[in-house]
């Protein structure tokens, strides 16, 4: 998980030395392509039930069937996403985004629409891996798309002989190039694997077979964009105040990504343990509070960086001393809500592995909804405290959340969870 977002973190850093508007480009083609690709993650995740449950079963025949449906989802989710990528520029402009920043925005996201179906696939297959606790091949390819990032990163967004410079637009070929690297690396890696369950598509791309998949899916894509815009309108708000506030938002934003695919890497094996146990009908709550004490234990610990050392961190980030002293206002503010991330991400796993995936949906939509997004308004444009505001807004919205998934977690718990089906 962490070597997923250290690409996004290289494109930031070199772009970032481009100025703050080529850094706001950067920071909005982000969020617009991210909102609609975050569906089809977080519906992805629908195999992780159904594969770590069947292996925890010894449910063989359900594990590979599982893989062929999975990548089925992936290429139906694609295609759905077409739309939303060509959108960008008209789109950023109507929620009255910087100009000079949205035609870079609007290419970035063009160059990364090719790299979609492979993307999904990519997450397809790792998550099939994950719930029969194969880890290592998917985590040596991405190892080796972050070496491969690097240079392509060097040459496309800056220029390189022949290659001219694109700038932000630049990181989005860099990118796709990238998932199109990873899928084809975990394929090879896991070739045997998958050579060994394979017995072809089927009846996989049909409607009918993928109903059962979609009835898990659609709820954790509804859940995990919840999420996800929710953090893409605070974006949107501090784009109100311009390039620069833009700027130190996105260098924010992204160190708290870097630490909470600690929480999230937790999140995953917490679904796949559960789940697993469940496939076997053994008890699995210890494992569920174990992750989520070592979630919260992390993220503490995070937080106390962010604190300590705000200035250190930006200054990897930037020189411009305007974008730098945003970022350094806001970083502290991450340190409140990093406790509450990393409890509710990894609640939202174990009760994802549990099956239980209609419900804790609520939980964003009263967290972040319904509390953490006016509150941000009401602090940053109502009260006065600028982009501050709008993160502070995000603790009380974290805060709910984690609050309500306790109490959900609590129940489940008590009640017991049944084996689910795709």
């Amino acid at each position: 998980m962490l070597g997923h977002v250290l690409m996004g973190t290289t494109d930031t850093i070199l772009v970032g030395q481009l100025g703050d508007e080529a850094l706001a480009a950067l920071a909005l083609g982000n969020t617009w392509t991210f909102a609609g690709m975050v569906v089809g993650i977080g519906a992805i995740r629908a195999l992780d039930p159904v594969v770590s449950q069947a292996f925890g079963a010894g449910d063989d025949e359900a594990v590979g069937a599982a893989l062929a449906r999975g990548l089925g989802l992936a290429l139906w989710l694609s295609v759905a996403l077409i739309p939303w990528y060509l959108m960008a520029a008209p789109g950023l402009a109507w929620l009255g985004q910087p100009a000079g920043a949205i035609g870079d925005a609007a290419a970035y996201a063009a160059w990364l629409l090719p790299g979609v179906p492979f993307t999904l696939c990519f997450g397809a297959v790792r998550a099939w891996l994950q719930g029969f606790e194969v880890m290592r091949p998917a985590t040596v390819a991405i190892l080796a798309g972050n070496l491969l990032n690097i240079p392509l990163d060097l040459a496309l967004v800056y220029g390189w002989g022949p290659i001219p410079a694109m700038g932000a637009a630049g990181a989005g070929v860099a990118t796709t190039l990238c998932n199109v690297f990873l899928l084809v690396a975990l394929l090879w890696l896991v070739r045997d694997r998958i050579r060994a369950v394979w017995r072809g598509f089927g009846d996989a791309l049909t409607p009918a077979a993928q109903r059962p998949l979609l009835a898990l899916g659609l709820p954790l894509g509804l859940q995990t964009g919840l999420e996800v815009w929710a953090f893409n309108a605070t974006t949107v708000f501090v784009g109100w105040y311009g390039e620069t506030a833009l700027g130190g938002h996105a260098v924010a934003l992204n160190l708290c990504s870097l630490t909470f695919m600690y929480a999230l890497g937790l999140s995953q094996a917490g679904a796949t343990r559960v789940g697993n146990l469940i496939g076997a009908r053994l008890p699995w709550s210890r494992a569920a509070v174990l992750a989520v004490g070592l979630g919260a234990l992390g993220m503490a610990l995070s937080a106390t960086v962010f604190r300590l050392a705000p200035g250190a961190l930006v200054g990897l980030y930037t020189k411009d001393a305007a974008v730098l002293a945003i970022a350094v206002s806001l970083l502290p503010i991450a340190g409140f809500f990093q406790v509450f991330d990393g409890l509710q991400v990894t609640m939202f796993g174990v009760l994802r592995g549990a099956g239980d995936v209609r419900v804790p949906t609520l939980a964003n939509v009263l967290g972040y909804w319904v509390v953490g997004l006016p509150a941000g308004y009401l602090l940053s444009f109502e009260l006065g405290m600028g982009p501050q505001g709008v993160w502070y807004g995000m603790v009380l919205g974290l805060a709910t959340v984690s609050a309500f998934l306790a109490i959900r977690l609590r129940q489940v718990m008590a009640v017991g969870a049944a084996r689910v089906h795709a």
